[in-house]
């Protein structure tokens, strides 16, 4: 891809954002010009590294930049991307796009009255093992998909209790508004269809955080596809397992990225005509950076050619609108 080289603002230089100024900074179309952030050492670093310029908060004014990357606490995505559409550029927010479905239907909408992209930070999409699954679906390898089957989770960290994701007030809820989002997302991306039931419990026995902890959920959808999920902080050792049944065959991907597996294996079984299924094991790439370039190069073309190609708001708040049924079952339950 040749062409203009993009100017990025970076709004956040946490754990997140830190990769997105590595990724930024190595594309060929972009240039981190800008990191907002008001820890001074954090973002003063990654400014500094890149050649960037440091701010400790959003201008009043607008200044010079092609783009705005959001990658905050979730209770910040929506002030800070509501100022970047404000300012008429295209806007990437980090998942889950918002607190909550209202904050994220008011940047929508205002995306729309500007005429200004949107795009929402669903980077598992374009994990490698999961980037061919969605092929194989779309081929329609294994018929008509029945179910889905998916496990998500790690042990936390010292004092995780702490940190902000366990913090309703900054993040929302608990690990349903953290790795529970790409797992909702997953399951409309693999089976779209519109969700008329839902059914949840969940706990916080080992945190004793205010925020749940564990989530075991089941969807199903207006074509009878059934999607079980269970998503938590409690694991003892980081677990990515995906499973799709189809009439002909399933698919199951164990592992994402290095931090969860180590490896990630993508097992195609198909059914012969005897009954016996014949299994095939591919080892993918398991670098999750890959993922994010992607990301990165879905939006460049984005905003090269004015049409949205990735994940959107739109995208977004289908999944928070899960979410936020799911919290009304689970203060029910």
């Amino acid at each position: 891809m040749t062409g203009k080289k993009y100017n990025i603002a970076l709004i956040g230089a946490g754990r997140m954002g830190a990769r997105w100024a590595k990724v930024i900074h190595a594309s060929t179309r972009a240039t981190l010009s800008v990191v907002v952030d008001p820890n001074k050492e954090v973002g003063q670093g990654i400014a500094r590294k890149y050649g960037a310029v440091y701010l400790p908060k959003f201008p009043k004014k607008n200044f010079s930049v092609d783009a705005f990357f959001v990658v905050t606490p979730h209770a910040y995505l929506y002030p800070h991307a509501r100022r970047a559409l404000l300012s008429h550029k295209p806007v990437f927010i980090e998942k889950p796009g918002a607190r909550n479905a209202a904050e994220l239907k008011k940047l929508i909408a205002l995306a729309k009255k500007k005429r200004q992209l949107l795009m929402v930070g669903f980077n598992y999409r374009f994990f490698d093992a999961l980037q061919k699954t969605k092929k194989i679906l779309d081929a329609k390898t294994l018929g008509n998909v029945l179910f889905m089957r998916l496990r998500h989770g790690h042990p936390g960290r010292a004092n995780y209790q702490k940190e902000w994701r366990m913090d309703k007030n900054i993040a929302g809820g608990g690990v349903l508004m953290d790795q529970g989002i790409h797992l909702i997302d997953l399951v409309l991306w693999y089976m779209p269809g519109e969700i008329k039931k839902l059914s949840a419990v969940s706990q916080n026995s080992f945190w004793k955080s205010k925020v749940e902890e564990q989530v075991s959920l089941i969807l199903k959808n207006d074509k009878g596809q059934i999607a079980s999920m269970s998503v938590g902080i409690t694991e003892w050792k980081p677990i990515f397992s995906l499973e799709i049944i189809g009439e002909r065959g399933y698919v199951r991907v164990e592992g994402l990225g290095r931090k969860y597996g180590g490896k990630e294996l993508l097992t195609v079984g198909l059914k012969n005509k005897d009954g016996t299924v014949t299994e095939k094991t591919t080892t993918c790439n398991p670098e999750p950076e890959n993922a994010l370039k992607a990301l990165f190069k879905k939006f460049i073309i984005s905003v090269k050619t004015g049409k949205i190609s990735g994940p959107t708001g739109e995208d977004a708040l289908r999944v928070l609108e899960i979410v936020g049924k799911t919290y009304k079952v689970l203060e029910n339950t």
